[in-house]
């Protein structure tokens, strides 16, 4: 029988560490071939997993109309994404030429790692600026011609911007982690440290400034950290921070790494994360990687599964989403508090004014913001009525799932 996820590992396996794929498809059905690219979807890995299917003999076999379609998305794909990269190429040059200290995250420094990186798309791209910097920059990205598409009520620290011609999206960060993630949160002075000693490195001839192996490294894990206490990550992820992890093995500080992590409950969610790059990614098990694997608890197949289920940043299902409103309120309880659908709906005031800072100058305004939030819920429920990924119970499921991990873990009590 076909594994379309042992082949969806592969692919990225294989992309990531330049080995040739393995065949898990054989005797492949026109649908078996359709789910294995429906998850390649979810996952931001079309590209990826096209290039590598494309050398399998099980591949030949094919629906025609399949491959002619997927052919046309990736040939488009990549050619929007090299458009892009060009555009922010000629944007961190401006930023430069204004002497505006930034450092560019995630993103084209993770393509960058790539040996075909451009299969490896971006919805945006991320530029990370000190305070006082923030207001000239994005003074510098309207008068580019680029369009402010604001900042979300719970993100004030982040500004959204498109640019028309070429598509390229950018988000412009003040600080990296809101107060909507306050487990993430002390690390924000680490970061301001780290990009005042931000490094550059050479893209396709530009030479930008990012954070030097170590702060990149813990930003890219604690970042994806956000996701999994919300409501979840991709594979694309994995291989980011193991790709850089590998590329830049012996300048990482790997003490500071556990120490950063630890500090936040991230340690054990990297060690896990590793034991699925090395087990199913195809990475060397470096002795960096085996230490911090024995340093703690490691049981990684409930992670790997809450993985391929989730999609990028887990967006691949209604209910995930909806799943992070019942979770939430056991992360902000240093015991782990109870999963409640009312405290879901209902968070006290001092979980919602890390949500929405107005709160904190007008806190008789939490009815208010509890409407917004129920209304958007139901907004989006009404939109779905009736889809199969959309359902109350399926969410408060996940979110049981995912609770109990988080515990194995010791994130929650």
């Amino acid at each position: 029988m076909p594994d379309v996820y042992a082949q969806l590992l592969d692919c990225a396996g294989s992309f990531a560490n330049e080995y040739p794929p393995s065949d898990f498809m054989t005797g492949a059905a026109e649908n078996d071939w359709q789910l294995l690219f429906d998850a390649a979807y979810a996952h931001k890995l079309v590209p990826v997993v096209f290039e590598a299917v494309s050398k399998l003999t099980s591949f030949k076999a094919a629906p025609s109309s399949l491959k002619a379609s997927l052919r046309k998305t990736v040939i488009s794909s990549v050619a929007s994404q090299a458009v892009r990269s060009e555009a922010f190429l000629r944007l961190v040059s401006r930023i430069a030429d204004e002497n505006i200290s930034a450092a560019t995250l995630k993103g084209i420094v993770c393509r960058s790692l790539y040996a075909n990186g451009d299969l490896r798309s971006s919805c945006d791209e991320d530029v990370f600026v000190s305070r006082d910097d923030f207001a000239r920059c994005a003074e510098l990205f309207s008068n580019l011609g680029m369009k402010n598409t604001g900042a979300a009520d719970d993100e004030p620290d982040v500004m959204a911007f498109l640019d028309p011609k070429s598509g390229l999206k950018v988000e412009l960060h003040s600080r990296l982690f809101s107060s909507t993630a306050p487990l993430l949160a002390p690390l924000n002075e680490y970061f301001e440290h780290a990009l005042a000693s931000a490094v550059e490195t050479v893209v396709a001839g530009t030479r930008i400034r990012t954070f030097a192996p170590t702060e990149n490294l813990i930003f890219l894990t604690a970042h994806a950290f956000k996701h999994f206490l919300s409501s979840g990550l991709g594979i694309r992820t994995v291989c980011d921070i193991f790709k850089l992890a590998s590329v830049y093995g012996n300048e990482i500080d790997w003490n500071c790494v556990k120490e950063r992590l630890s500090s936040v409950r991230a340690y054990c969610f990297f060690a896990n994360l590793a034991d699925i790059a090395v087990t199913h990614l195809g990475f060397d098990k470096s002795p960096p990687l085996c230490q911090c694997m024995n340093d703690v608890y490691v049981s990684s197949d409930a992670l790997l599964s809450d993985i391929l289920a989730a999609g990028v940043y887990g967006q691949s299902s209604l209910s995930r989403r909806h799943s992070t409103l019942v979770l939430r309120g056991a992360l902000e309880e240093s015991n782990g508090g109870r999963l409640s659908p009312f405290k879901a709906l209902f968070p006290p005031l001092v979980s919602m004014k890390r949500r929405y800072p107005r709160l904190q100058k007008y806190p008789a305004l939490l009815p208010y913001y509890w409407l917004k939030r129920i209304f958007r819920y139901l907004i989006e429920l009404i939109a779905h009525n009736g889809h199969a990924d959309n359902s109350a119970l399926e969410s408060l499921n996940i979110a049981k799932s995912r609770a109990e991990l988080m515990r194995k873990y010791e994130i929650i009590g």
